[in-house]
């Protein structure tokens, strides 16, 4: 890595660095101010060529005019080369010449990847240069296998370009246009073309692959008559996402799609709206292949298994589905089971009263945010076997009680995950909407104290990080949702609580999606809340993310009194009991809708104060359960006026009784009560009340414009 680093500044500098010391690195060709490290040439040698090409802004300018090139100093092969190009006055012609050998002239030995607008995607060949698909020697031209993909004119397009030994492959803003097999260059030195017309470049960057890479190639295709393989007569699915976690390609018209892969990636396509999942004994979707010839290193909970070559082709079948914008996903938190007595309590207090649930029936798939399990994967099998009773495709996102944790760093840290579930990251489409399922648990070696010793010591631990690759990935995604389609991003750990930033990156994440709607459903918290960031750009001042911390399944960690059934009563540090949300999803609206287990849909309210005898309480204390900042609550005592409720984040006196009470008794343990409730609202009592027996309603409006409401009564003594 050092030696990677110094190589690429001195790039940076102007000084080429050997291919060789860059491999498997990411680095850039155009260092932003000035065009050292590159050869600009134009025939007639009394033009000032700097006239030509000039930087401004971190992006070089080309004229047009006279014709010529800028070409890289250093040779290249098998690399990844990735930039953006426009046309700021207008269509025009130039290009990308691969491969040059011989003398500058106009023009060199080469393959053109071409740019002229409409026409991004063609190859051409030049100076003697050939390859498999150019059959016909009276016209340079091969043209892309797809209609252009171009944004309009003015607009940054992204071109990225795979040269791998004797293969050529074009993606023009994601989406593949072109491959070139069995070419006779296969090295050589990298130039932009002036061809007559304006053009600008920038974000040039190259990355060098390592030689254990290789090219999937395959088809997506629709398995009509669900055999899982592709037999003669089923049609291939255009304009279908394929990603190795890093790179995200375009099936073409037939739905053939080409990705570079190392020996440890797992390649998966993203569902389209229109189309299903093939799924398997347990639900879980079958989307990914993973490629790990090697299998994982040994861990205590088993990874992949040697996998073998890498498949040639390598299809992937979808299942004829229907688009619909109104759907329902059931949303689970932290299950988070640590043996086979609390999977049973998710059997019996959460999934069989939900497999006659109308609202669960209707559900488009379910999704559990994390931390399916509590540190003891090998309980992935019975665990998936009951909520596959639910007969919904369930998706997974990845927790920090799903890790390895014998694992020393991020890299091996969800080996049995793959085996288990696939890729920690993905996305897929329903309906109108891009759902990302992200992985921001960042498992490294750290400083952890010791609880018997008080020592600080080395241990495998955590924090919230999605990563640069992953952020890299998210934005390549984005380009293929519309800037004003919805978004649901699901992780784990929360991006922020309503005090700070949850995970390190989420900032970077913002970036990504600010001006987007976006809702972001989360858990790890073991508590209920709705928090809403809002813009950090003045042009988009009225921008918000709307986050949903879950409920958890387990509550806290199936902390509590048992009932009747020996299931123990959950209920969270705030107060809320253990349970699961159905989100409703209307085109690009939606609800979020909280559930407790064993409860009619009308809990959504607890009155902690005032209850039983009136004694010394001497305020009304509710607590929504799914209340937010945009909640309206009010209260009234009997045939009273309603009066507002004011917000206020403190302990909830019904947790801090019931740990009390159950202190001895409850199963693991009572839960204390939380400081920093986010949903309690408080009103004064009126000190004039008559003695005798009194009602107390509260009424919440929510945020969606619900309306829900709870009474409770109590008794004032003479």
């Amino acid at each position: 890595m050092f030696w990677n680093r110094v190589a690429a500044w001195l790039f940076i500098l102007g000084v080429a660095p050997s291919p060789a010391c860059l491999a498997g690195e990411t680095f850039s060709l155009f260092n932003g101010r000035n065009v050292e490290g590159w050869k600009l040439f134009v025939p007639d040698p009394n033009v000032d060529v700097s006239k030509v090409w000039t930087v401004r802004d971190g992006v070089i300018h080309c004229a047009g005019n006279p014709v010529g090139y800028i070409r890289t100093l250093q040779e290249y092969e098998n690399y990844r080369l990735r930039f953006e190009w426009r046309w700021p006055e207008g269509g025009g012609n130039s290009g990308v010449l691969l491969h040059i050998s011989g003398e500058d002239v106009v023009w060199p030995r080469s393959i053109e990847s071409q740019l002229q607008d409409r026409y991004a995607g063609d190859f051409w060949v030049i100076g003697g240069a050939e390859f498999k698909e150019h059959t016909n020697p009276a016209d340079r031209r091969v043209p892309k296998r797809t209609d252009s993909n171009e944004k309009p004119l003015g607009e940054w397009n992204v071109k990225e370009i795979v040269c791998k030994d004797n293969t050529i492959s074009v993606t023009v803003n994601g989406h593949l246009q072109n491959v070139a097999t069995e070419t006779n260059v296969n090295r050589g030195t990298i130039g932009f073309q002036s061809e007559g017309a304006p053009i600008e470049f920038r974000n040039i960057t190259l990355e060098i692959l390592d030689e254990e890479t290789e090219t999937a190639t395959g088809t997506v295709f629709e398995d009509t008559n669900g055999s899982g393989k592709k037999d003669s007569g089923e049609p291939g699915i255009p304009s279908v996402l394929v990603s190795n976690q890093r790179d995200v390609v375009q099936t073409d018209a037939e739905g053939n799609y080409r990705l570079e892969v190392d020996d440890d990636d797992i390649v998966f396509v993203g569902k389209p709206a229109d189309y299903d999942l093939p799924v398997d004994a347990n639900r879980l979707p079958k989307f990914f292949y993973i490629h790990k010839p090697k299998g994982s290193p040994p861990l205590k909970y088993p990874g992949v298994s040697p996998t073998g070559p890498l498949p040639s082709p390598l299809d992937f079948p979808l299942l004829p589905g229907e688009k619909t914008a109104d759907f329902d996903v059931v949303v689970f938190g932290d299950p988070q089971p640590s043996d086979l007595e609390e999977i049973g309590f998710i059997r019996d207090d959460v999934v069989a009263e939900m497999i006659d649930e109308p609202a669960v029936e209707k559900a488009a798939f379910g999704v559990t945010l994390g931390d399916v399990m509590n540190n003891n994967l090998s309980f992935y099998d019975p665990y998936n076997q009951v909520i596959a009773q639910l007969g919904k495709t369930w998706y997974n996102v990845h927790g920090n009680h799903d890790t390895n944790q014998d694992s020393l760093n991020d890299v091996y840290s969800d080996e049995t995950w793959h085996r288990v579930f696939g890729p920690n990251y993905y996305a897929f489409f329903q309906g109108d909407v891009l759902f990302l399922n992200l992985d921001n648990i960042y498992w490294f070696l750290g400083d952890v104290k010791n609880e018997k010793t008080g020592e600080m010591e080395k241990k495998g631990t955590y924090v919230g990080k999605l990563g640069q690759t992953q952020l890299d990935w998210v934005a390549k995604v984005l380009e293929h949702h519309p800037k004003d389609g919805f978004v649901v991003v699901m992780t784990h750990i929360p991006f922020e609580r309503e005090w700070g930033l949850e995970t390190q990156d989420s900032q970077g994440f913002y970036e990504l999606v600010e001006g987007r709607k976006v809702l972001s459903l989360s858990a790890h918290t073991h508590t209920q809340e709705h928090v809403f960031t809002k813009a950090h750009t003045e042009s988009l001042s009225d921008w918000e993310m709307h986050h949903l911390i879950n409920i958890t399944v387990c509550g806290p960690w199936w902390k509590g009194l048992k009932d009747d059934r020996g299931i123990p009563v959950s209920t969270t540090a705030d107060g809320v009991e253990n349970g699961y949300t159905i989100l409703s999803i209307q085109g690009s609206g939606y609800t979020t809708t909280y559930k407790a287990a064993n409860k009619a849909w009308s809990y959504q309210i607890r009155i902690s104060s005032p209850v039983g005898n009136l004694g010394q309480q001497k305020q009304v204390i509710a607590n929504v359960f799914a209340g937010s900042s945009k909640s309206q609550v009010a209260c009234r005592i009997d045939d009273g006026p309603l009066v507002a409720m004011e917000r206020k984040m403190m302990k909830d006196p019904f947790v801090e009784n019931l740990a009390k009470q159950t202190e001895k008794t409850a199963n693991k343990g009572p839960q204390a009560a939380y400081d920093k409730n986010t949903h309690l609202w408080v009103a004064g009592l009126p000190t004039d009340l008559s003695p005798g027996t009194h009602t107390v309603t509260v009424v919440e409006k929510d945020q969606y414009g619900n309306t829900h409401r709870e009474s409770a009564i109590f008794v004032v003594g003479e």
